[in-house]
């Protein structure tokens, strides 16, 4: 997992979620999007990890304990309104399979009114 060290070079707290965001929860969320989502647990898990990250500079092989800085929950959220701009993983997996669902319904309608004319 070498993009660790990319992300650990990020001092403050919201490039680290920016960067975390872009190039660790992404690839995971296509694979989401495209596989269907994990069990519970492994999406806890990844929530965990990407919050250890963020808050703590710690990756997934590191066993130190250090004291969380800010609430995960807090991670989540723009900047500007007080968040750190981390990806709200689970809302961000229900989005993307309702559009999916929309599109797919979409798609079936208009297959449907094209073959009635």
């Amino acid at each position: 997992m070498y993009i660790y060290k990319y992300i650990y070079a990020c001092r403050a707290g919201p490039g680290r979620a920016a960067a975390v965001s872009a190039y660790c929860l992404q690839t995971v969320t296509w694979h989401m999007e495209h596989g269907g989502p994990p069990p519970d647990t492994t999406l806890s898990n990844i929530e965990c990890l990407a919050a250890r990250l963020v808050d703590r500079q710690q990756g997934p092989e590191d066993q130190g304990q250090r004291f969380t800085g800010v609430p995960s929950r807090l991670l989540v959220g723009h900047p500007s309104i007080g968040g750190f701009g981390l990806l709200p993983l689970r809302q961000h997996i229900r989005a993307r399979q309702a559009v999916w669902a929309v599109r797919f319904i979409r798609g079936t309608l208009m297959a449907r009114s094209a073959g009635e004319r």
